[in-house]
């Protein structure tokens, strides 16, 4: 999901709001992990010579950031036994091991992000982005415990 998060912020463009006092609004951004989303949000409106200041006092515009949403979506196929917790009285749960003839895991993370940028004073629209969409996809195949296929989409190389 972070990978589809990284992909859809590196797609907004903000470069009209190049060399210009900026302050990024927050309150209207929620998302799981949005510490991490914000602060890339943050490095990509910089890489691209906004000038980011702590207190919008102190700002020429206000850029709100925005998502769409952010998420992942599992689909797991196996043909065999599945791990099994087994409760043990005053000792906690011990659980079984998976036993697959055959497992195909397959994972799709979605992430997409809007801003808006304004001016501080007159509230006089300046640029708007989005909605940035980056995706990740990954799949394991496996047989009698033997990974036989291993596929990432949009994931950097050393994950692979």
């Amino acid at each position: 999901m972070s990978y589809a998060a990284i992909q859809a912020i590196e797609n907004i463009d903000s470069a009209p709001l190049e060399g210009r006092l900026a302050y990024l609004e927050e309150r209207y951004f929620e998302s799981i992990d949005s510490k991490f989303m914000l602060g890339e949000i943050r490095a990509q409106l910089m890489t691209q010579g906004v000038v980011l200041v702590d207190d919008p006092n102190e700002a020429e515009i206000i850029v709100e950031a925005r998502s769409a949403g952010v998420g992942i979506n599992r689909h797991d196929t196996l043909l065999g036994i599945p791990s099994l917790p087994i409760p043990i009285p005053f000792a906690g749960v011990f659980e079984t091991p998976e036993l697959a003839i055959y497992k195909n895991a397959r994972q799709r993370g979605q992430a997409s992000f809007a801003l808006l940028a304004y001016e501080r004073e007159s509230r006089r629209f300046l640029h708007a982005t989005g909605p940035a969409v980056g995706s990740t996809a990954a799949q394991d195949i496996a047989v009698i415990g033997i990974t036989i296929v291993r596929k990432r989409e949009h994931m950097p190389k050393h994950e692979e």
